[in-house]
């Protein structure tokens, strides 16, 4: 008769352990109260959080000067470009054994 009141006690220390980690998960994901505080996002290194509005406009950014540096590469291939060959080694050719 001991052995099944120690197993009610642990099955009922099991019972609440899950509870409190079920309400725990709750609290941190599901409470409308918490989420709702205005900020949104992953924490930052700093402990605030990122607004996604910053983070788009830093992509905006990042991606305008990508195509300014683009444009450039741009302009310099469209001038062309002067090449002098210095040193040209052997040329070999291989015969094809295709039949014709």
């Amino acid at each position: 008769m001991a052995k099944r009141g120690y197993t009610n006690t642990v099955l009922t220390a099991i019972a609440l352990l899950l509870g409190g980690v079920v309400l725990g998960q709750f609290a941190q994901s599901g409470s409308p109260a918490l989420s709702s505080a205005g900020a949104s996002g992953p924490p930052t290194k700093g402990g605030g959080f990122v607004s996604p509005a910053e983070q788009r406009i830093t992509m905006i950014n990042e991606l305008r000067a990508l195509g300014r540096k683009v444009d450039s590469l741009q302009a310099r291939l469209d001038k062309g470009f002067s090449v002098k060959v210095t040193e040209m080694p052997p040329v070999r050719v291989q015969e094809s054994k295709s039949k014709k």
